[in-house]
């Protein structure tokens, strides 16, 4: 009986050891790598910006620029600015014809590479580069 309490209290102190040890990975992990991943491209984009000012803005004065955008995303502007459905028809469009063109171009190479030998030895080089 205090063979098992005894082991009992082992596990439990050698568990919240573990878990201290633990916590302070998962936190590290889940929150201060990610934090310091964006303020490195954000301090990336400053740099360069700062550097080819006529180029690129700064993460500053993309936000002030464009602050009405993200405060009133559905509003309809000029006629140069559309809403936000019309932009995301216009993505959504853009993405449907390049995936036809891509299946309509793949699908015979597909099926050609699969019944010939000879189609396979010529597609495989620009496959490779793909």
């Amino acid at each position: 009986m205090i063979f098992q309490l005894n082991l009992a209290a082992i596990v439990a102190i050698g568990g919240q050891a573990a878990w201290r040890k633990t916590k302070l990975i998962i936190i590290r992990d889940i929150i201060f790598v990610p934090i310091q991943g964006k303020l490195g491209i954000i301090l990336r984009w400053w740099v360069v910006a700062l550097t080819n000012h006529e180029v690129m803005p700064t993460p500053l004065g993309t936000l002030a620029a464009n602050l009405d955008y993200i405060l009133h995303p559905f509003d309809r502007r000029e006629l140069s600015h559309s809403g936000f459905e019309d932009l995301l028809l216009a993505s959504l469009r853009r993405v449907l014809i390049g995936f036809l063109l891509g299946a309509a171009s793949a699908i015979p190479a597909g099926f050609s590479s699969g019944m010939s030998k000879s189609a396979i030895l010529a597609l495989n080089p620009i496959n490779q580069l793909f």
